[in-house]
């Protein structure tokens, strides 16, 4: 099973992303796949948007029954279910978080925990 962006009270800190405000809320084992144009395969397809004041909010585009949202979309999804993949400090954190659930989805992370390689990203 993939690791999880998700709280974990074993791991140090909870388990939430460096620059979390409010864990997602999505499981992320278990996600709706979309056929994308080119033959790739899509779960998550995030997108953040700004919410009170700095904060930043992680929505997936993809749609429990695959379907993939426009950004509009997306919102109204999240309007109607509360859905969502984190609320972060700054918009940086929302994309290195972004980025770190890309990877993980992708299988791209192996060894190395979502911690470190949220330190990694942030390093650029």
């Amino acid at each position: 099973m993939a690791e999880r962006l998700l709280p974990d009270p074993d791991q140090p800190g909870g388990g939430l992303m460096p620059g979390t405000v409010v864990p997602g809320n999505i499981d992320l084992s278990n996600r709706p796949k979309h056929k994308n144009a080119d033959g790739s395969t899509s779960t998550v397809f995030s997108a953040s948007f700004g919410v009170e004041g700095p904060h930043h909010l992680l929505l997936p585009r993809i749609r429990d029954d695959g379907y993939l949202m426009s950004n509009k979309e997306a919102l109204s999804e999240y309007t109607r279910t509360k859905k969502h993949l984190g609320i972060y400090k700054s918009r940086k954190d929302a994309d290195v978080a972004a980025e770190l659930i890309h990877k993980q989805q992708a299988g791209i992370v192996g060894q190395m925990t979502l911690r470190d390689m949220a330190g990694k990203l942030r390093e650029k």
